[in-house]
């Protein structure tokens, strides 16, 4: 979907600039409509209005190009001993393990951000869970002090945000099995 938006805000603005060149420079075939054009009183302001217009989705497309993406697949470490590169869905697939060892929770949904800074990496997890258990609290403080350090331990950079979310069977309206 962001190629397809991508290639179409492209396709305007390479066409906005071909229409904007053609009314700009003198061309024999378009001069009757040029001179046509610029008689009415309307045109030179739309033609400066669109001229603003594309070169400012041109900054925004150039801003949006060199800053950083936090929706990286993997993260790529360097250490002493060797290097290390280790993807979201390995971490998420070593999430669901820690939370499988829970018998009241169900149907775990795990998220992950990896953010790579050039000192120090770090991961946010987000959990959405069916509780059975009243009293969640102690359960939950049970799965972030388990799940935070086999995280830590397993991809070996700190969790800086571990977020759970249990989820209300009635707000979804559906039947939990």
């Amino acid at each position: 979907m962001k190629r397809l938006i991508s290639f179409l805000i492209g396709l305007i603005v390479f066409l906005g600039i071909g229409a904007l060149a053609l009314m700009v420079f003198d061309i024999p075939q378009l001069s009757d409509i040029q001179r046509q054009l610029s008689g009415y009183e309307w045109f030179e302001p739309t033609l400066y209005i669109l001229t603003a217009l594309i070169v400012f989705i041109a900054l925004i497309f150039l801003l949006f190009a060199f800053s950083t993406s936090y929706k990286k697949r993997g993260i790529y470490e360097r250490f002493e001993d060797g290097d290390i590169y280790i993807t979201k869905q390995t971490i998420e697939n070593h999430v669901k393990q820690a939370i499988e060892k829970y018998d009241d929770v169900r149907q775990p949904t795990v998220a992950v951000k990896l953010h790579q800074r050039s000192k120090d990496s770090y991961l946010d997890i987000m959990i959405d869970m069916f509780v059975t258990r009243p009293d969640t609290q102690v359960l939950f403080e049970q799965m972030y002090s388990d799940i935070k350090a086999s995280t830590e331990q397993f991809a070996e950079m700190p969790v800086r945000h571990l977020k759970f979310q249990p989820i209300d069977q009635k707000e979804l309206r559906r039947r939990v099995i």
